[in-house]
């Protein structure tokens, strides 16, 4: 099912992917698609993005790909990453993907499939991340909390096949960079 948060539906165009449907306040739609439902929702306290979302909750989707979430607009962008921690326990799966890197919120414990040498940050979103504890990274953590502007978790690596992480509490993105990342393999989930 493809849900076109209002203009992303003339991105799509550009992309030759058609939407199933295009929801939002319609303010960004520049018409394309003439033959797709719309469903029109002004509503001023909500983004977009956050409409797309409740209306595939409501459809009890599992696993959500957010294509242009991170746009050119870093309000936007800081925007959608709150929408992200709102919306997270809603799904199975909630991913970010955008020409440079794929995203998605992690629970604790989290493993992956990786290789060595995979670009691998770690960002807390909104707040500390406490005590995190990490298998399979080249700077490892052992029970540190990662806090915006005092401890940094970007441009680290994979050393092994497999990355494991534990932490306490916080909400922690994990982000791969497009060069280097081949989806999101957990043992709970399929590749994205």
């Amino acid at each position: 099912l493809i849900i076109a948060a209002d203009g992303g539906c003339n991105i799509g165009k550009d992309w030759e992917i058609r939407p199933d449907v295009i929801i939002g306040d319609l303010d960004s739609d520049d018409g394309s698609w003439p033959e797709v439902e719309r469903l029109h929702d002004p509503d001023q306290e909500t983004n977009d993005l956050e409409k797309a979302l409740t209306y595939a909750q409501n459809l009890r989707i599992p696993r959500v790909t957010i294509m242009g979430g991170t746009g050119q607009r870093l309000d936007h962008t800081l925007k959608n990453l709150s929408v992200l921690v709102r919306f997270n326990q809603a799904f199975q799966q909630l991913t970010f993907v955008d020409s440079y890197m794929q995203a998605q919120l992690i629970s604790s414990p989290f493993e992956m499939v990786s290789k060595p040498g995979q670009k691998i940050s770690l960002v807390a979103l909104s707040g500390p991340v406490k005590g995190i504890v990490s298998e399979g990274l080249q700077y490892p953590w052992a029970g540190q909390d990662l806090i915006v502007g005092d401890y940094d978790g970007t441009s680290n690596q994979a050393t092994a096949n497999r990355v494991s992480l534990r932490f306490e509490e916080g909400d922690l993105l994990l982000i791969l960079p497009k060069d280097t990342s081949e989806g999101f393999t957990t043992k709970d989930s399929q590749p994205s």
